[in-house]
């Protein structure tokens, strides 16, 4: 978890950090608890065989015992909790990874498309130019053709002109 929040932006980097920390900080806890509760039963249970093998009363020694079971049974659940909690931070962890991933290939995706964008905007420029050199030679093309027409039309008025005014 500590890799992936490297990856992160920083304000996120340090809302994930502060979480991070309190996870670790709450897991050392629940471990000091855990060993003490162990230890005391340990204790328990030793001073309970002490006193049932000496000349306490039965009373003492069933109150004892039950103490004894039920610090086993909070320690029981204690650990089936930080199991839990790990199984989820692992399973968190996990899909963590799996976004990040998703994200990556994402990230190529829309690396490429906006590469392929920039080619065909490129293209686009090119054949946009050619299109108006196109346009430019076809208006030349019209002009002279129009030019071409004028002159043998001026020339056929001015030779049928000369063939009637020598006669």
């Amino acid at each position: 978890m500590e890799l992936e929040v490297r990856d992160l932006e920083p304000q996120q980097r340090e809302r994930s950090g502060g979480r991070i920390k309190s996870y670790q900080v709450e897991l050392k806890r629940l471990e000091g608890e855990f060993i003490r509760s162990r230890s005391s039963s340990n204790e328990a249970s030793m001073r309970s065989e002490l006193l049932e093998s000496g000349h306490a009363g039965l009373s003492a020694g069933e109150e004892q015992r039950q103490a004894l079971l039920d610090n086993g049974d909070v320690l029981e659940r204690t650990s089936m909790n930080l199991t839990q909690g790990h199984k989820i931070a692992l399973e968190t962890e996990h899909i963590g990874a799996q976004i990040l991933n998703d994200l990556h290939s994402q990230r190529q995706t829309i690396s490429r498309a906006r590469e392929r964008l920039r080619e065909t905007d490129t293209d686009l420029d090119q054949s946009s130019r050619v299109l108006n050199t196109m346009l430019r030679r076809v208006l030349q093309n019209r002009f002279i053709l129009i030019a071409v027409f004028v002159v043998l039309f001026i020339v056929i008025v001015i030779a049928i002109y000369v063939s009637f005014t020598r006669d």
